[in-house]
């Protein structure tokens, strides 16, 4: 029973790591706080907690598949979106950019 509680906290826990903190921190985990970006929907609001759901439940496609589909879409896509990303209808964003941009311009280039 011990090692199967083990097994849930090495893998399970940090696989959750993005979903609870996104959701709760406002598109923010620790990480993204201290880079200075968050994850914001294509109108530059707040997503949803499906989008973030959806971000979480490609990620796995993003971080097995790197040496294929993640970094293409980042490097392929207009606003460097990860698979999860393109699903969810979300992009991360420069924090500072973030206070002073103009969203709409940017979902009528789409």
């Amino acid at each position: 029973m011990n090692s199967l509680l083990v097994v849930f906290l090495i893998f399970f826990i940090p696989y959750l790591y993005p979903l609870v903190f996104e959701t709760m921190g406002s598109g923010q985990t620790l990480g993204k706080k201290v880079l200075h970006i968050r994850v914001v929907d294509l109108e530059g609001g707040g997503p949803k907690i499906s989008a973030f759901i959806l971000r979480w439940l490609i990620l796995p496609i993003d971080v097995l598949g790197s040496a294929g589909i993640g970094p293409l879409c980042v490097f392929f896509t207009k606003h460097q979106q990860r698979l999860g990303d393109l699903v969810a209808g979300t992009w991360v964003v420069r924090t500072q950019e973030y206070e002073k941009a103009d969203f709409s311009s940017l979902v009528a280039e789409d």
